[in-house]
């Protein structure tokens, strides 16, 4: 059976570091974050490790995850979802 793990914790925990530190390209990683800053700061500590985002590691924000593996299989891609956007408020 595969490792899969949940990382909770506090601020200034060493979450990042040990997230960072536990990649390889062996395994496949899913990094789900809440926050665009910690997504920011996760993929650029990525692409300073390996140059690129590899393949085996996917990046997501927490409602991209819930959008792509919550609600677009349980809709399908024929109904799409009224008031949902993902592209950036231009006013702030």
């Amino acid at each position: 059976m595969d490792n899969k793990r949940l990382i909770q914790a506090v601020a200034g925990s060493g979450k990042t570091e040990y997230i960072i530190q536990s990649l390889n390209d062996k395994n496949r990683f899913l990094i789900v974050t809440y926050t665009n800053e910690n997504y920011n700061n996760l993929k650029s500590r990525i692409i300073s490790n390996y140059s690129f985002i590899p393949q085996n590691i996917k990046l997501l924000k927490y409602y991209d995850f819930l959008y792509s593996f919550c609600l677009r299989p349980y809709l399908g891609y024929c109904i799409k979802p009224k008031g949902i956007k993902f592209e950036p408020n231009p006013s702030k």
